[in-house]
């Protein structure tokens, strides 16, 4: 009786433990995530809010030009790491231009710098991806949030476009540069941590 009676014991001591072993780590993840969560600073447009961290971004205003006929600029919010953020308005970004004279820089801009866009059309986003069928069109799942997505580049470089549907005559176009190498910039986790945040308003 007294094995059985220590035996209980025993196990309620450990049932306890592990208890408050978890209640610990649960405690612990959530005060974690707050503190992070604090040190956030949001986009606040009209139409959505999205959160990103002053450390991997600085954010900018600039001026988005869209295919078919890239005449349009719109205005739009960008997302660009301190490190070429820094280098907007010097003279040290590459020309890229075929038959110009090797390393010839000019200047940065926040147009030409890598980065994620944030910018609104006031069309239905049937209208809005109309226009990139000819590229190619595909849905992609990203953080729960349904998209439909288009890239468009040429030798490993170029833009990527996610659009998502705020209402029925608003679309947000989010616009993500493509390096060499079909690399992203930001990375998906990076990119994937901010989409997280994507609210409608």
């Amino acid at each position: 009786m007294n094995k059985q009676k220590g035996a209980v014991i025993v196990w309620a001591v450990l049932i306890i433990v592990i208890l408050i072993i978890v209640g610990g780590v649960f405690y612990f993840q959530n005060t974690k995530s707050s503190v992070i969560d604090s040190s956030l600073i949001q986009i606040q447009s009209t139409d959505y809010l999205v959160s990103y961290s002053p450390t991997l971004f600085s954010e900018v205003h600039t001026n988005v030009r869209l295919p078919r006929d890239y005449t349009v600029g719109h205005q739009g919010i960008k997302l660009i790491d301190p490190k070429y953020a820094s280098k907007i308005g010097k003279n040290e970004c590459s020309s890229g231009e075929v038959g110009e004279v090797s390393g010839l820089m000019r200047l940065c801009t926040a147009e030409n710098q890598p980065g994620i866009t944030f910018l609104v059309l006031s069309d239905s986003i049937n209208n809005v991806t109309s226009v990139f069928q000819d590229f190619g069109t595909s849905d992609q799942v990203i953080e729960g949030k349904t998209f439909i997505t288009s890239s468009i580049g040429a030798e490993g470089s170029g833009v990527a476009y996610y659009f998502y549907s705020l209402s029925s005559n608003k679309t947000l176009v989010i616009v993500r540069n493509i390096v060499e190498n079909d690399t992203f910039i930001p990375s998906d986790a990076v990119f994937n941590q901010v989409i997280s945040t994507l609210t409608v308003r």
